[in-house]
């Protein structure tokens, strides 16, 4: 406890006025003896001495009178930082601007009614308080911007704060916070948070082992439930992207408020080539009970070779509805690959190679040739297979243990391999592959001719990526046992064992696997049962054959965009291969220097990153290569901690004190009690009226005995 008047202490000395004026009572009188009264002498010690110890008690009770009044004119407080009204203090401000605080309430909008708190937080501090007040929408970045009270424009500054779509993050916040705190020498440190305090602003509870000498304020904003509908995991559900073909989309819709609702619509929208804006090119109506989140599927059609981008919207038709804007449109970049760099290793490769030539024709841009897209090399060893998207195996005799660690290598790096095992091939060497590869093992090979021939496709996986959408009848899936397929015809076939993380894509009616799947590292590996000549079966003739080739090239690059990039952190972008980008450019048409030999970007939160829509990256042949950044979805859920929720996740903090404020006329009496403690002179001066009050009566006691 310290006093903020020390100087009064001095009247303490007034204790000694009503201690001289009892002894002064106690002053010897001389005693006279009537006999007539000897029979009370008893009566009159016993007496005596209760009033005695009654006028002792009112001897205390006038001191304690003394030393209460003494005390609270001194001014007393408890767990003070100052040592005086005049001593300074260092205060750092977080203004909350995420998004969630365009909401309002009956005190207006939420991100104002937080600038106003702020100011008001500065009028309450003494002028030579240190100052600092920093948007939360600055916190991640390489260089944050924050305002100081020794700026002459700060205030302006502070009003000309806006709305973000950089999440709220309390942690980042707090560290950032004690940086700049653990720099001042003030005795006295406050942090002042100033937010909406979402429970998603929040993460994992955090447990310190570090005291924090810091004094941490909550100003609570926000008096009501904010409707809200907002556009969540998004994701490209293509896993093969082609070009004038239809790419699938989801997106979750999901209704944060308390009330059903109907006819909302989406707008899928597809960015133009020369970069002009967006073209509306469908859109779809759904319906959202309270608190319910949909997935909606959406086609979206890739109309170009390389980028395709474009943007959902949830249209705002009501206000009411959707009281927050910001979370309403989702941006997507799908790419197709405008070459596949393809290798052919082996002696039966014919009728791999008519097949990618024969589609390479039809899927040529009209004002390219078909070489543009497919490039394709014909290889007599594996050394130079990391820069293939896809290599096919057909016809080799035999892999040599070199083989067998390229191309396992190949596999984990992400490539993938297409084996068309030979009639003649040794089945030892490429059993050596298949193990290291942990997938299915070819064993012998069934040449039944006259049984085999009455052997066909029965049970084909339509939902996998390389055979999805293959055929007209786009309802078939996995588990249907009545369709019409061009079987081939088989002489003789390999038996393949699958293994536990095989997946089966086509299956004879035999029971036995056609083609079978194995992902192996980053990569993936495709196994069929025949040759891709017609020595085995007549499979290169049947009209499966040429989509499994093409749709295999395609999914070797597979959906390429499979990062979701956000807002306000670090974001490593794929470049779909291209090296030696020197720019990059945001949707305003900034652009950056950048120099990467690589084909990636590491991309940085910054003020050229703040915005969500298309980005492009442009290489050192000035091409384009497209990506999308959007809002983190954590700040579309408005579901608020309550005061006591809030305080105990706090309380493994570690703070000098937490202050939780919910009224702006709080503000003040906070300010001065975390600064000069909590002032007890009012406890003080009650005493001291009690201990008046019990003079008084004690007092008249007295004269009446």
């Amino acid at each position: 406890m310290t006093f903020l008047n020390p100087l009064i202490l001095y009247g303490l000395a007034a204790i000694s006025i009503p201690v001289i004026i009892h002894f002064f009572n106690l002053r010897k009188l001389k005693k006279v003896e009537f006999s007539t009264l000897m029979f009370l002498k008893e009566l009159q010690k016993s007496k005596m001495k209760r009033i005695k110890l009654k006028q002792l008690l009112l001897l205390l009770l006038r001191v304690l009178i003394i030393v209460f009044l003494v005390l609270a004119f001194a001014n007393p407080v408890y767990k003070g930082a100052a040592v005086s009204s005049s001593s300074s203090s260092a205060t750092l401000i977080i203004l909350d601007n995420s998004f969630s605080m365009s909401g309002k309430d009956a005190f207006g909008d939420y991100l104002q009614q937080g600038k106003t708190a702020v100011n008001d937080i500065i009028s309450y501090s003494n002028p030579t308080d240190e100052i600092i007040i920093v948007p939360s929408s600055e916190l991640g970045k390489q260089s944050p911007v924050f305002w100081t009270n020794s700026q002459t424009n700060f205030r302006d500054s502070i009003n000309k704060i806006e709305i973000s779509y950089k999440d709220f993050n309390f942690e980042q916040g707090i560290s950032f916070a004690k940086s700049l705190m653990q720099k001042s020498s003030s005795l006295s440190k406050n942090i002042f948070i100033v937010s909406d305090f979402q429970k998603n602003n929040f993460s994992e509870k955090v447990t310190s082992s570090e005291q924090n000498d810091f004094s941490l304020f909550l100003f609570d904003i926000g008096k009501r439930e904010i409707n809200n509908i907002s556009l969540e995991d998004f994701k490209i559900e293509s896993q093969i992207i082609q070009k004038g073909s239809d790419v699938r989309l989801s997106v979750n819709v999901h209704n944060y408020s308390k009330y059903n609702l109907s006819n909302k619509t989406l707008n899928i929208y597809s960015k133009n080539d020369n970069d002009t804006g967006y073209s509306l090119v469908s859109e779809k109506v759904i319906d959202l009970k309270s608190s319910e989140s949909k997935k909606v599927d959406l086609n979206f059609k890739a109309n170009n070779s390389g980028n395709n981008s474009g943007m959902i919207e949830l249209v705002l038709d009501n206000p009411q509805d959707d009281e927050i804007k910001y979370d309403n449109k989702i941006y997507f970049s799908a790419y197709t690959p405008e070459k596949f760099k393809i290798a052919l290793a082996g002696t039966e490769t014919k009728f791999i190679s008519t097949a990618i030539e024969t589609a390479g024709g039809l899927l040529a841009d009209s004002s390219k040739s078909k070489s543009t897209i497919f490039e394709v090399n014909e290889i007599s060893s594996f050394n130079s297979i990391s820069n293939s998207d896809i290599v096919f195996i057909a016809g080799m005799q035999r892999l040599s243990d070199k083989d067998v660690q390229q191309i396992s290598d190949y596999v984990s790096n992400g490539g993938l391999i297409y084996l068309f095992p030979s009639e003649n091939s040794d089945i030892n060497s490429y059993n050596s592959l298949l193990k290291k590869l942990n997938t299915a093992i070819i064993s012998n090979v069934d040449n039944d001719a006259d049984k085999n021939k009455n052997v066909k496709f029965s049970r084909v996986n339509f939902e996998h990526p390389l055979l999805s959408g293959i055929f007209k009848n786009e309802n078939l899936n996995f588990t249907s046992e009545k369709f019409l397929l061009d079987s081939p015809e088989l002489k003789s076939f390999y038996n393949l064992i699958a293994g536990e993380k095989d997946v089966t894509l086509i299956e004879m009616s035999n029971y036995k696997p056609f083609l079978i799947e194995n992902k192996y590292g980053q990569g993936k590996i495709l196994i069929s049962s025949v040759s891709a000549n017609n020595n085995m079966s007549d499979f290169p003739m049947k009209t499966i054959f040429v989509p499994l080739v093409i749709r295999s090239i395609f999914y070797s690059e597979g959906n390429v965009n499979k990062t979701s990039y956000i807002i306000g952190k670090t974001n490593i972008v794929d470049l779909n291969g291209k090296e030696k980008v020197k720019q990059l450019e945001n949707p305003l048409n900034a652009k950056i220097d950048f120099t990467s030999q690589s084909s990636y970007v590491s991309l940085p939160y910054s003020s050229f990153s703040s915005l969500p829509g298309i980005y492009s990256a442009v290489d050192s042949s000035n091409n384009k290569i497209a990506f999308d950044l959007n809002f983190n979805q954590k700040e579309s859920n408005i579901l608020k901690y309550e005061t006591t929720e809030l305080e105990n996740y706090l309380k493994d903090y570690k703070f000098k004190n937490i202050i939780s404020i919910k009224d702006i006329s709080q503000l003040k009496s906070s300010i001065q009690e975390a600064k000069f403690g909590v002032e007890l002179w009012k406890y003080f001066l009650i005493a001291a009226l009690i201990f008046v009050a019990a003079e008084l009566y004690l007092s008249r006691k007295l004269m009446q005995e």
